[in-house]
């Protein structure tokens, strides 16, 4: 990079403009892009304009309308940059050191890094396993450069459901398309507020506030090096017929400069959210500049040139989404010109970008590489009719394994009771003991009222329920030490004891409890 130089001129400007060149003293690698700035004072920024590179690559070339302070940026490869540097000053020209990263004022020399910051490359997502027993298969890659990185697990808070996530391996990003409706969702671009800070952009420009929602695809795209997650229940599979159960869909080429662009600003100091929004409202007011087009580079330079002519009216918007976002007025305003600035920077340095490159392999590649498929079991929607199965692995919904967390579930949704009256509880918990048996984990139903044959209390594949004969109880093979309230078996293993107690009228004896495992500290009643 040159070193910035104040030039001036005595007289009027040229009503058809003036050209700036600079010749170097080597002809610039392929890899290396080229452009012009000037300082604008009144937001502390560089601002970039359409430079061309000659034929032999010796002088790039701007057309501008005013002389101030200008510079020239390149971008390229660091081995390529370091040799333009060396080569220029063997030849005695003034270079900048800009290849440590230094940011300094318009006076010196101004670095924002670029080199690799073009691309990223990014670890494993991180999921807590097993995926839960309804998964039968969802294969996961671990290719080190697969364009997306994903992982597959469950929920600590809820381990019924199915936890997937999404990490962008490139340095823009992937719009995401989940095959089915999730419990809850998170993005990291814009941890999930994108739709409220744009709604004070509508207030100006409400066609742009819409496109850039789109842009963003509704909140569902993946920045670069960013994450995206998904709870997804096995009720969303019920008649599941997609190929795919998430997709990560090729970028649009606005896509791709947005992202790559809000990454950039990013590196350059602004926060994720508002990088974000100042790139993604920057090329969604640019949107028609983009019709036809199909490469970066030529898409770079399209939003370069329309971001010179609306740049006043894209900075108002961002200013307005920082507004929304918690800023100052102040402050917001200075932000969105100096945002403006960073983004013509960007932009014309880009065709260097090794984005580029990723972008052109991209294309090739099928859409299965992007995405995950999954194969579960047959989920159909659950009979409200239906009584609760009495298993070695637990009680309906609650589970002996997460006896805990799904209590807390059932509770929540208020479904811890069945029947038309409330004639039955359920309790349970993580460490009890039962006759100075193991410690362990229970759970207990008991009745709560009248115990009549109409109580659709949880029950055994033999039928053994709240409100069973004793007589029915030794026939399934239930025994006790003495003849007592208490009598045992197991189910598949796991411990079933039933406390039978007398009922009036001289009418045989009946179940009133059961405990599935440990220990039973006492029913909680749903009514």
């Amino acid at each position: 990079m040159g070193t910035p130089m104040s030039i001036e001129l005595a007289g009027e400007f040229p009503a058809g403009g003036a050209t700036l060149t600079r010749t170097y003293a080597q002809p610039l690698p392929d890899d290396v892009a080229a452009t012009f700035a000037y300082w604008d004072e009144v937001f502390e920024t560089w601002q970039a304009v359409p430079t061309s590179i000659s034929t032999d690559r010796r002088s790039v070339t701007a057309d501008v309308d005013h002389f101030s302070i200008w510079t020239d940026f390149l971008s390229g490869s660091q081995q390529s940059l370091t040799a333009i540097r060396d080569s220029a000053a063997k030849a005695g020209q003034a270079v900048a050191e800009w290849t440590t990263g230094a940011v300094n004022t318009a006076s010196g020399a101004l670095h924002w890094s670029l080199g690799n910051i073009f691309t990223k490359r990014v670890e494993l997502p991180e999921c807590d396993l097993p995926t839960p027993a309804w998964v039968i298969d969802l294969p996961v890659g671990v290719g080190v450069d697969d364009p997306v990185r994903f992982c597959a697990g469950y929920d600590k808070a809820n381990p019924e459901l199915l936890v997937v996530k999404a990490r962008a391996n490139r340095g823009y990003g992937f719009p995401a398309v989940l095959n089915v409706q999730p419990v809850w969702e998170y993005n990291s671009t814009s941890e999930n507020s994108i739709g409220k800070l744009l709604e004070q952009v509508g207030s100006l420009d409400q066609a742009v506030a819409d496109a850039t929602f789109q842009l963003l695809n509704e909140g569902r795209f993946v920045g670069a090096g960013e994450e995206i997650s998904f709870g997804i229940p096995a009720s969303s599979l019920t008649d599941f017929t997609n190929e795919y159960l998430l997709e990560m869909r090729l970028p649009s080429v606005a896509q791709v400069l947005m992202s790559t662009v809000a990454q950039q600003l990013a590196a350059w100091g602004a926060s994720k959210i508002n990088g974000t929004l100042a790139a993604a409202l920057a090329v969604a007011n640019c949107g028609s500049s983009l019709a036809g087009v199909t490469d970066i580079g030529n898409g770079a330079g399209a939003v370069l040139g329309c971001l010179r002519s609306a740049d006043e009216k894209i900075a108002q918007m961002i200013g307005l989404a920082l507004l929304a976002n918690g800023m100052q007025e102040n402050a917001a305003g200075k932000l969105a010109g100096q945002l403006v600035g960073k983004i013509s920077v960007a932009l014309a340095l880009m065709p260097a970008a090794i984005n580029t490159i990723d972008y052109i392999a991209e294309m090739t590649l099928p859409q299965n590489a992007r995405s995950l498929t999954i194969s579960a079991a047959e989920v159909t929607a659950p009979d409200p009719d239906e009584p609760w199965l009495i298993t070695a692995e637990g009680v309906g919904p609650i589970r002996l394994a997460h006896v805990e967390e799904d209590f807390a579930l059932v509770r929540e949704r208020r479904y811890l009771c069945s029947g038309a009256d409330v004639a039955w509880a359920v309790a349970g918990g993580a460490d009890g003991n039962i006759g100075g048996g193991e410690r362990g984990p229970w759970i207990q139903i008991s009745a709560v009222g009248e115990v009549t044959g109409d109580v659709a209390a949880p029950r055994t594949a033999s039928g053994i329920t709240i409100g069973t004969t004793l007589s029915e109880l030794k026939a399934a093979g239930f025994y006790s030490n003495v003849d007592s309230e208490f009598w045992w078996s197991s189910v598949d293993g796991v411990v079933l004891t039933a406390y039978v107690t007398n009922t009036s009228g001289g009418a045989e004896p009946q179940v009133t409890s059961l405990v599935l495992g440990s220990d039973s500290l006492g029913a909680y009643d749903c009514g």
